[in-house]
């Protein structure tokens, strides 16, 4: 391959995601079946969204708010329905996930990480950390990457504003230092217990999700390693979801 074309292939890349509003370069999302076409994935960014989010959609019965004309303007962002999430962010999440499930989980995780965000404190963060004990249930706890990929995702969209991204890291960086040796493993043997109840809507399908985790290796593996006999479960062999 002569320079030339390795140049323009890299100039191709390059702008096929527009950029994002504040300047920063547009950033490629694996978005699954509806942003894939002739198996080319495409970009999610606030300008495609701004397309889509017109305030007629309706998700979960909940109307969509209209997607905001600058949604980076201050740290709290907009959030016109009061729902907690950002419109911004609730337009992306409609966007990415097809499943009643999965969209209300991630709208949980996000208003998790709006109230860490801007009000900072230990609760505040170990509640954005649990909140993802409930996506990793409406996966079926899958042995992969989806929920892990996805929420990598969402905190790139999330945090595109540099003002954000700051506090966060502020907020994060406060705990530690007044928290010397805190561990910040989310809270899954409390979390277990409350089964679906974790969740803090209605989940669908429990029937189906039942007997997934309880089939999964992540299920099996703590079951084997005889850590929830130690907490209180019963019997390695007979807690099951």
């Amino acid at each position: 391959m002569t320079m030339k074309l390795f140049l323009l292939l890299v100039l191709l890349l390059l702008v096929s995601c527009r950029p994002f509003r504040n300047g920063l370069p547009g950033q490629c999302h694996t978005l699954g079946q509806s942003f894939t076409w002739l198996n080319r994935k495409y970009c999610l960014t606030p300008g495609d969204l701004r397309d889509v989010a017109d305030g007629t959609r309706v998700f979960d019965g909940d109307p969509e708010p209209k997607f905001p004309r600058d949604p980076d303007a201050t740290l709290e962002g907009v959030d016109s329905d009061k729902d907690g999430v950002r419109d911004d962010v609730e337009a992306y999440i409609n966007e990415l996930f097809k499943t009643y499930n999965q969209r209300m989980a991630w709208k949980n995780y996000a208003r998790k990480t709006q109230d860490f965000l801007l009000n900072g404190g230990l609760d505040k963060m170990r509640n954005r950390d649990i909140s993802f004990f409930c996506v990793q249930l409406v996966y079926g706890f899958t042995v992969g990457d989806p929920p892990f990929v996805h929420e990598r995702s969402i905190k790139r969209f999330y945090f595109l504003s540099r003002e954000r991204e700051v506090r966060n890291e502020s907020n994060v960086h406060t705990i530690l230092m007044n928290n010397p040796g805190l561990s910040l493993h989310r809270d899954e043997d409390n979390q277990l217990k409350k089964r679906f109840a974790a969740c803090p809507f209605e989940v669908q399908n429990q029937e189906e999700l039942r007997k997934i985790i309880n089939a999964s290796p992540w299920l099996k593996g703590i079951k084997g390693s005889g850590r929830r006999e130690r907490k209180g479960y019963g019997t390695p062999s007979t807690f099951e979801f």
